[in-house]
């Protein structure tokens, strides 16, 4: 969900066809995924994969900008944007609004 709502917000920006987005994950399945969905190059028959609609949603936003690149990142190993990711994390735990993850996923497809 974390990486649907990040590419949302990028694609849904003024500039939104001319941003470059760095992606950093620690969980290798959903970026294969993720990059296995997209490669498809047709969003038909997403909805049957595993977390279909979020792939489509994700697809979607990832098309609408100029360039997004996802990058493994190994957890818990001293690297320095998990420990931002982490903190952005634990900070948004604590807002008072949270988002409908399913509202959003719906909104995306």
């Amino acid at each position: 969900y974390a990486v649907l709502a990040y590419l949302r917000k990028m694609a849904t920006a003024e500039d939104a066809a001319d941003r470059r987005c760095l992606v950093l994950s620690d969980c290798k399945p959903a970026l294969q995924q993720i990059e296995a969905a997209y490669r498809k190059g047709s969003l038909e028959g997403l909805r049957e994969w595993d977390r279909g609609a979020a792939l489509e949603g994700i697809c979607r936003y990832r098309a609408q900008l100029d360039s997004v690149t996802f990058l493994w990142v190994p957890s818990h190993a001293g690297c320095a944007s998990n420990a931002y990711a982490d903190a952005a994390a634990t900070a948004y735990m604590g807002a008072s609004e949270i988002e409908d993850a399913t509202a959003v996923i719906r909104e995306a497809v």
